[in-house]
């Protein structure tokens, strides 16, 4: 039977704190610790090896820092990204950045006590990494349903005004079973065909 448990790479400089994280990611029954990394590049080479669902990312790393390997991931495929990281005098710019550059969130680190304090914000985090995962899946979902139900012109190029439109909607159908706890639902939406989009906006 396939492990369903999400997969979450822990990337931090401080092995204590990739420790507790571990710790609290494999504590929980839907999720488990795939691999650490201390820095951009072992990250890097874990996220081409692991393929992890997940990961949790510090902004202080030595060499490349997290806003800008954040940055390189932005250019690849879709990989939700929850910034954990120690507050600093610029922390609402950063936290912007962060954002900005696809972050699924940004909680903080606690100053003193550390480890306790990741301990305490455990659920917190596993929480932003749950809801960040499913709905980077529900998105792939829907963009895989609406190419499968729009139609290509001649030349083979989709039309990509009305995906734009058509994906939005399907997106809203996902949502909605999503917040209503029917999710599954979903499989049986259909995406009203070109020709029916054209025809109500005559």
């Amino acid at each position: 039977m396939p492990d369903e448990r999400l997969r979450i790479l822990v990337v931090d400089d401080s092995a204590l704190v990739r420790q507790v994280l571990c710790a609290i990611i494999d504590a929980q029954p839907d999720m488990q610790a795939v691999g650490t990394a201390g820095d951009a590049a072992a990250a890097r080479s874990r996220i081409a090896a692991l393929a992890p669902d997940a990961l949790t990312l510090d902004i202080q790393l030595p060499g490349m820092n997290g806003l800008d390997f954040l940055r390189e991931l932005a250019g690849g495929p879709p990989l939700p990204v929850l910034i954990v990281a120690t507050p600093t005098e610029a922390e609402v710019q950063v936290a912007r950045q962060a954002r900005a550059l696809g972050a699924c969130g940004v909680l903080p680190k606690p100053r003193l006590g550390v480890a306790q304090g990741l301990r305490d914000d455990g659920d917190a985090i596993c929480q932003a990494l749950r809801q960040a995962v499913q709905e980077a899946r529900a998105a792939r979902a829907a963009e895989t349903a609406v190419r499968h139900f729009l139609p290509y012109t001649p030349n083979g190029n989709m039309i990509a005004v009305n995906f734009n439109i058509a994906a939005g909607a399907f997106g809203l159908i996902v949502i909605g079973g999503l917040l209503s706890g029917i999710y599954p639902a979903w499989r049986a939406a259909r995406v009203r065909p070109l020709e029916a989009i054209r025809s109500e906006g005559e």
